[in-house]
């Protein structure tokens, strides 16, 4: 299977040089050179860059210049990589392992995790102010989707479900898909929206596009939830717990599905986010 660096090499190395030069290894102030080096510690570190790849994309089906939002697609990588710090903390996940190495609290101490993430987060609203300045309407739109995706209606709120899962919550299927639509889903349907915006797309056209990105949002996630699949850890909260393997499967074509049709009316342009939908299935293979 094609993978998203064979076919977006260049699309996700504007992404990561960008994301490169973003925090200084020498800062101007000295005694914020470990901050600074903790904070490049998970930023630097290549991801897919999935969700900042997808803002792109977005541009690039309504025929614009991909450094429009370049800025919010960073902006958006900032978000995922704080989280990511964050999830990895004892008091959450607990994880010591993130992309293959150890996770940033194991090298830099959980309260530096803390602080890192919250750096990484005050810099994503940060880049949008600075570089939408000349467009502020549009500019402040798009504070407005990333904070709403990712605060207590989004991403946020989606832990905070989560963590309370873990202490016993009783949980059904809707439970679920209302955890995945928001730890998951917002902020890659905020990677779309925001970019739609920017690109001074129509009332209608941002809210295909943003439909288009809940639809692929939670279609990741079930993915995830096929792939993470195991009869012998009832405790794992993925909808194949209340589906089965094989309904979940077919839900998951029945998003891909619905996720294509809505970008059908931009025919060829959005060829690469049709790509992207139809990846997402395919990681199954």
């Amino acid at each position: 299977m094609t993978t998203l660096t064979d076919r977006f090499a260049s699309e996700i190395n504007l992404i990561n040089n960008y994301l490169e030069n973003l925090i200084p290894t020498e800062p101007e102030i000295i005694e914020l050179k470990e901050m600074a080096e903790a904070c490049r510690y998970s930023l630097v570190n290549p991801g897919k860059r999935f969700r900042a790849l997808l803002s792109l994309l977005t541009a690039r089906s309504l025929e614009h210049e991909l450094n429009l939002v370049v800025p919010y697609a960073a902006a958006v990588e900032l978000i995922h990589t704080y989280s990511l710090i964050h999830d990895d903390l004892p008091c959450m996940d607990d994880d010591d392992y993130r992309r293959g190495q150890p996770s940033h609290h194991k090298v830099y101490g959980e309260a530096m995790a803390v602080i890192s993430g919250d750096a990484l987060q005050s810099l994503a609203f940060e880049l949008i102010a600075e570089n939408y300045m000349q467009m502020p309407k549009l500019g402040l739109k798009a504070v407005n989707v990333l904070a709403k995706a990712s605060g207590y209606q989004g991403m946020v709120g989606g832990q905070g479900i989560d963590l309370r899962v873990s202490e016993g919550l009783e949980t059904d299927q809707k439970t679920v898909e209302v955890l995945h639509n928001l730890k998951t889903g917002r902020l890659i349907q905020a990677a779309i929206e925001g970019a739609a915006i920017l690109c001074e797309a129509s009332d209608k056209d941002i809210l295909i596009f943003s439909e288009f990105g809940a639809d692929l949002g939670l279609a990741f996630q079930v993915t995830d939830d096929i792939l993470d699949h195991d009869e012998n850890n009832p405790e794992l909260m993925a909808l194949p717990k209340y589906l089965g393997l094989e309904k979940t499967k077919d839900y998951l074509n029945q998003l891909t599905q619905s996720a294509i049709s809505k970008i059908e009316v931009f025919g060829d342009q959005a060829k690469d986010l049709k790509f992207i939908a139809e990846f997402n299935l395919n990681r199954l293979e």
